[in-house]
Order: C-alpha cells, then sequence, then structure tokens
C-alpha cells in the first residue's frame, strides 16, 4: 500500500523490474514507469535502487558474451614510452595498434587492453568510480570475460547521473551509462563489494536538493573518494550522446532542463570545429572547453562557450571539478583521431592540480596526433 515501507522483496523486484529489460536488448524500464507500476514516489523508488544494490539484495550477472575478444592485440612500446617522457605525471601508457577502422571496434580493442590491465592497477580495499560512454563500457565487458579479481573489500560507484540514450551501434542493445557499468563490473570480482549508483537523470529538476540524495553529495564523497575511476572522453560533436539529442530535437526526460543551453552550444561547437578539432570536450559528462591548436576563437566566441558550459555544469548531477581533482588516479579509455585535442588537453592538465591521469589507453593513430599537434 502507499506510505508503506517497502519490504526486501520489494525492494528486489523493484531493481529487477528496472533491468530486466537489458536481458533482451531493451532500455531500462524508466523511473516514472516504476512509480506508476509500484504506486509510490520517485524518491521512494530510486531509493529502493540504491539500497537493493548497497543491501546486495540483487546483483548483475553476465550470462553471455557482449563483446568479442580482440585477438592479435599489439602494442607500441616506443609510443608508450614517448607519452610518458612527454607527460612525467603519467603512470602509465598502453598504446594499441589495433586492425580495425571504425570506432566502436576501436574502443572494444582499448577496453580490451585496459582490461588486461587491471590486474595490475586495482589495490585491494580500492574504490572504484565508473564514467560513462564506450570506454568504460568496453573494458567492463571485457573484464568480464577474464578470470575474476580477488579483492577484499572494493566498492564501486558510479560517477555521473544517466543519460538513458541508446548506444552508437545498436547491435550491441545495451546501455551506456555509468550505473550499468558499475553493476556489471560488480560481476569481475570474487568477493562480496559495496555498490553505489545515482539512479537519477543527468540533469535532474532540482540539482541541489536530487545531489545531496545521493554520494556525489560534497559531506558523503569526501568518505569515499575513488582511488581509481575509469572513464572515457567525449566530444560534442558526431555521435555524442548530447549532440545527437540536439540533432534529433528529442532531449527526452534527461536532457530537457539544460536543452536550450545545450543548442546553443551545439551551435557554436559546429560553427567552430574540424577534423581534429572541437571546442567542448567532456569527462564523465561534465563538460570542458579546449583551446585551439592553431589561430584563436574570437575572445567573444571563447566567453559565450564558457558561460554556457559553465550554466550546463551548474545543473548536471554528475562529478563536480573538485571531485574530479580528488580522484587518485583516472584510468582513460578513448581513442579516435576527433578526441586527440580532448585527451592532450587532459593530460597537460594532469602536469597540474587539476586532474590527476594515471593511466591512458588510446590507439596509436590517436596517439601519434596527441605527440605531433602544436600547441
Amino acid at each position: 500500500m502507499r506510505g508503506k515501507p517497502l519490504t526486501d522483496e520489494e525492494i528486489a523486484q523493484i531493481a529487477l523490474d528496472r533491468f530486466r529489460p537489458l536481458k533482451d536488448g531493451m532500455r531500462e524500464t524508466s523511473i516514472e514507469a516504476l512509480k506508476e507500476k509500484w504506486g509510490r514516489p520517485k524518491n521512494t523508488i530510486t531509493s529502493a535502487l540504491r539500497r537493493a544494490f548497497k543491501g546486495r539484495l540483487v546483483e548483475m550477472t553476465r550470462t553471455e558474451k557482449t563483446t568479442r575478444t580482440p585477438t592479435n592485440l599489439d602494442r607500441a612500446p616506443d609510443l608508450e614510452i614517448e607519452l610518458k617522457r612527454r607527460y612525467p605525471s603519467l603512470f602509465g601508457a598502453i598504446v594499441v595498434r589495433t586492425k580495425e577502422t571504425s570506432s566502436d571496434r576501436i574502443h572494444r580493442d582499448l577496453g580490451y587492453a585496459m582490461a588486461c590491465e587491471l590486474g595490475n592497477i586495482i589495490p585491494h580495499n580500492a574504490t572504484i568510480g565508473l564514467g560513462s560512454g564506450r570506454g568504460p563500457y568496453y573494458t567492463v565487458t571485457a573484464l568480464n570475460q577474464m578470470p575474476r579479481l580477488s579483492r577484499d573489500g572494493i566498492t564501486l560507484m558510479s560517477l555521473t547521473g544517466a543519460v538513458y540514450p541508446e548506444t552508437h551501434d545498436e547491435r550491441l542493445n545495451v546501455l551506456l551509462d555509468a550505473d550499468f557499468h558499475t553493476g556489471l563490473l560488480g560481476v569481475s570480482f570474487s568477493k562480496p563489494l559495496t555498490q553505489r549508483m545515482i539512479s537519477y537523470p543527468i540533469a535532474p529538476n532540482g540539482i541541489e536538493k536530487t545531489r545531496r540524495d545521493t554520494w556525489l553529495e560534497e559531506k558523503e564523497f569526501h568518505e569515499h573518494v575513488p582511488t581509481v575511476a575509469i572513464v572515457g572522453v567525449g566530444v560534442l560533436r558526431g555521435r555524442h550522446r548530447f549532440y545527437e539529442a540536439v540533432k534529433k530535437n528529442n532531449p527526452g526526460p534527461a536532457l530537457a532542463p539544460i536543452f536550450a543551453d545545450l543548442k546553443k552550444l551545439v551551435d557554436l561547437a559546429d560553427k567552430h570545429s574540424n577534423d581534429i578539432y572541437c571546442p567542448v570536450a567532456d569527462v564523465c559528462n561534465r563538460l570542458y572547453y579546449i583551446d585551439p591548436s592553431r589561430g584563436m576563437l574570437p575572445d567573444s566566441t571563447k566567453r559565450n562557450i564558457l558561460t554556457l558550459i559553465s550554466h550546463i555544469n551548474e545543473q548536471l548531477l554528475t562529478i563536480n571539478e573538485e571531485q574530479l581533482r580528488m580522484i587518485g588516479g583516472l584510468l582513460l579509455v578513448a581513442g579516435t583521431r576527433d578526441k586527440a585535442m580532448a585527451i592532450r588537453s587532459l593530460l597537460e592538465d594532469s602536469e597540474s592540480p587539476r586532474v590527476r591521469l594515471q593511466v591512458v589507453c588510446i590507439d596509436a593513430p590517436t596517439a601519434e596526433l596527441i605527440l605531433n599537434l602544436i600547441g
């Protein structure tokens, strides 16, 4: 009945109702649909989802392979050495000479390469943050096909609210959001662990109140700062989910509160992008500005872009800049030429206190472009 506390069985069933469609290649059940089915307010539903995983009332398991294991995956040690020489604060570099040409398959190979190294990176009692996108997704799914990691005291945390997108490649039929990655990564450990989901859309109405209800709240975050975080990089063009939503004029409930500003930002990005440069990129959906390598954007354009980025970021339920700086080390999985300047910008930032890149995993053409860019 409405208002009566949920039992553990009901909490587990709500979580199953939420994620069961993924098994058939469909989207998660929406929070609105769960509200209607269960006759409970939104806060009760989202709280039940978090309690289901935190209390281990439900777990995600992989029932079949979701990605093909790459074969003949070659590394480029010369480029790895040069990246670490050029950026001394970088602990490790993984550069893959993939034979693939499509963006999705390149990211699949990068994810596999990162997954092969995670056993040497993740310590006991680690708190692992998960971002959204193809880099983290392919890393987690590749790790699921390897022997389980034996680690005590592991905590998994999603770093950003959900966009609830369909994937770039419809044949994958999975979501690319951080909550999904967090649940799926739990399968890769052999010992009990803690999982913390966001369970809210990326741009909810009432952002401050919503943020206080998640582990992203300032005091809560300080108690659970990630030891490492598996993240990707996006640029606001092509197949970026924000970009696609604008081009289809379809914000959905997740992006509606920021859609007007997002349209303006996409328009500016379009006008000042080329084959290797876009002025706007993101980590965990938190947008940042990239200075062009050659030439300068008009001051008025740069100010407009920075203003829009700031206004949008203020409304996003994702890790903020201060929290991003606090993470022990970012494990960055991203590739293709159009992201080269966005990745280089983070590498340069890692030389200052802004971010801490621990390991980058990129493809060889992108590594060569980063090293040869004049900036």
